[in-house]
């Protein structure tokens, strides 16, 4: 985590503690984006309620030690009887991220090898919240992989 944002992590402890967090949701929350989503007025406001106790002491410990739980993660072995199937955006998989050495497509590829030869993976147009705008497909893919 950059020294940035671990610095910012006590900030965001107090806004938990106080609920600033639930004050701020509705100030910063593109309604009608959410509305040309396909959401209802109704999911967005459960979407805000639920978003303003979102920030806890397990997601700010997870911010804070993120990096040594990503490296614990690697280390495990995905089971290959279990099936996998990736979803991919189209820009996490063309954007260059600068904390990786290696191109988007490199990074997407070597996560696949490291769970095996049985995974398999889409690339969908969209953004990091590609289950906003295909939520269709997304389903497919999950109706897909149950029924084998």
């Amino acid at each position: 985590m950059p020294k940035v944002r671990s610095a910012l992590l006590p900030i965001a402890k107090i806004q938990q503690t106080l609920g600033v967090t639930a004050l701020l949701g509705p100030l910063v929350t593109n309604r009608k984006k959410t509305l040309e989503l396909g959401y209802t007025e109704e999911e967005t406001d459960h979407i805000l309620l639920f978003a303003g106790f979102s920030v806890n002491d397990t997601l700010l410990e997870q911010m804070a030690r993120g990096d040594e739980f990503v490296a614990q993660t690697k280390a495990l072995a995905y089971p290959p009887e279990v099936p996998y199937f990736k979803v991919i955006s189209r820009q996490t998989y063309e954007t260059p991220n600068k904390q990786l050495s290696i191109t988007p497509q490199e990074y997407q590829m070597e996560h696949l090898k490291r769970i095996g030869p049985h995974a398999t993976y889409e690339v969908l147009e969209g953004t990091h919240f590609i289950y906003q705008t295909n939520v269709e497909r997304i389903a497919s893919i999950v109706d897909e992989v149950l029924n084998t």
